[in-house]
């Protein structure tokens, strides 16, 4: 022990290192939002502003229900939009805090990806500090920021470390469990997905002790309700109509699943996530297959069982959540690389681990690749189109106080001194609305502002009177060869509806 905590330290300061990189290239880049930032950021927004727990940014979500959004937010575990209410209050509200809050949780599911493998790297020897390394590493430029998913994964992370071997006590498995309910309380999606891996570290006893088996499964259940119960007990007696808001919002966002609905709305974005998925679950069979031991097999077992589990679980209940399969990314990096480890490591198989750790550095790649993309784009943007300039004219158009349907990429600018509302997710009174501000991020057309959703239809869109276009023009190149197909950046197009 002694001796290995050199080695670790030394593995520590090197994703320090790289962490304070990806750290200054948020704050200073930046990147987009995305998808549902608004809903999962709004309650902390607003209760840092001292107006509650609440979404007015939602207003008009859940019909039929006793407690709306506006008046408690509800629809989420609260763990994540809390934790930006408390960001908020310290480090006030904007772009760049926004950016670098969720980065700052980057880094530290980093480091829990870095302990994890470390403890999974126990049998490697002198490799272990190299190999940890390098599975942290690989997490940097992967990720879904603007959610409560990574949040989540860190307290997965740490149930799962607990559980492997080679000695897990009682008192660990007691504050596994602890850390499967705090995960729960931050995604209910990553809690079910990292608590079948969990239960299948669990259960490897099964031919030792069932009974053993047994009781322990009972104790980390128990410590997960309580971990889950910690946190959200109060919001709910606080709150009598939160359950029903939760189920009713749940049914709202799971309607009419399908798998063809699920890889027709995946693409091109859910390609980053079954990529990596397929890259490094192949990888990693690849290896055990190429190594043909049963000591390999026990291993990839240790990986693979829970991983099929929680492919199962996906396909059958929520198949349109592609982002969910990124709960399994470090742990699947981590059993592709210590299989291919131990392939290059056997007696005359070197040259044939070429072909599993080629695979796993595709699915790496191409999941790599978004990242490096939006860095690009991001940091080659003309001057008008950087945040600072294009906040400043927005909030020039827009007096303060007037009520803005606005889309995501502009929320942040704003929401401090206007009534949002979120044009993917509201659906207030259209009399309540007197701006409109679109970008044209993803809009697949340069100079052209995102299409507002279907619900909003053409009685309303006919008053429009457009009143200023800061709207992005060019596209991104890359030697000459354009790497989007929508101009990017943070202007405008600011309509008025006219009465």
């Amino acid at each position: 022990m002694i001796s290995a905590r050199p080695a670790l330290l030394r593995a520590a300061g090197v994703v320090a290192a790289a962490s304070l990189i990806f750290l200054a290239l948020m704050a200073v880049v930046g990147r987009l939002p995305v998808t549902d930032e608004v809903a999962f950021k709004a309650p902390g927004r607003q209760w840092a502003a001292g107006g509650g727990f609440r979404a007015p940014e939602l207003e008009g979500l859940i019909h039929g229900v006793s407690l709306d959004v506006t008046q408690a937010y509800c629809i989420y575990q609260p763990m994540y939009s809390f934790a930006f209410g408390l960001w908020a209050r310290l480090f006030g509200f904007s772009p760049r805090t926004c950016v670098v809050f969720d980065a700052f949780i980057h880094v530290l599911l980093v480091f829990a990806t870095l302990a994890l493998a470390w403890r999974a790297f126990s049998s490697t020897g002198r490799a272990r500090p190299w190999l940890a390394t390098v599975a942290a590493l690989a997490v940097l430029p992967l990720g879904t920021a603007g959610r409560p998913d990574e949040l989540a994964m860190i307290f997965g992370s740490g149930a799962l470390f607990l559980l492997l071997p080679p000695n897990v006590r009682t008192r660990d498995v007691a504050l596994a469990g602890a850390a499967l309910g705090l995960c729960f309380a931050c995604s209910s999606g990553a809690g079910i997905c990292l608590g079948l891996i969990a239960f299948t570290l669990l259960v490897r006893t099964v031919r030792e002790d069932l009974a053993q088996t047994v009781r322990r499964c009972l104790i980390a259940g128990v410590a997960a309700l309580a971990g889950a119960a910690v946190v959200l007990g109060p919001f709910v007696a606080a709150h009598p109509g939160a359950i029903e808001q939760y189920v009713a919002h749940s049914r709202l966002a799971f309607h009419d699943n399908t798998v063809l609905d699920s890889w027709a709305l995946a693409r091109p974005h859910g390609t980053k996530y079954y990529t990596l998925l397929i890259g490094t679950l192949f990888a990693g069979l690849l290896a055990a297959t190429l190594l043909g031991t049963r000591a390999a097999w026990r291993q990839w077992a240790r990986y693979g069982v829970g991983t099929c589990l929680v492919l199962f679980f996906l396909a059958v209940a929520l198949p349109l959540k592609n982002n969910y399969t990124w709960f399994l990314g470090p742990w699947l990096l981590i059993a592709a690389i210590e299989l291919g480890y131990s392939l290059m490591t056997a007696p005359g198989m070197r040259g044939r681990a070429l072909l599993p750790l080629a695979v796993l550095a595709a699915g790496h790649v191409s999941f790599a690749a978004y990242f490096a993309k939006d860095l690009l784009v991001l940091g080659t943007l003309p001057a008008s189109q950087k945040p600072a300039a294009a906040a400043a004219q927005l909030r020039a158009t827009i007096p303060a106080g007037a009520g803005v349907l606005t889309s995501k990429d502009l929320w942040w600018f704003i929401a401090d001194r206007n009534r949002t509302y979120d044009a993917l997710l509201a659906h207030p009174p259209p009399s309540a609305i007197d701006y409109v501000a679109l970008a044209a991020n993803g809009s697949g057309k340069p100079g052209v502002p995102a299409s507002l959703p279907l619900h909003w239809g053409a009685a309303f869109t006919s008053r429009f009177v457009e009143v200023a276009n800061n709207l992005p023009t060019r596209r991104t190149y890359l030697l000459g060869v354009p790497i989007t197909n929508s101009s990017y950046g943070f202007g405008a197009m600011v309509y008025r509806v006219a009465r």
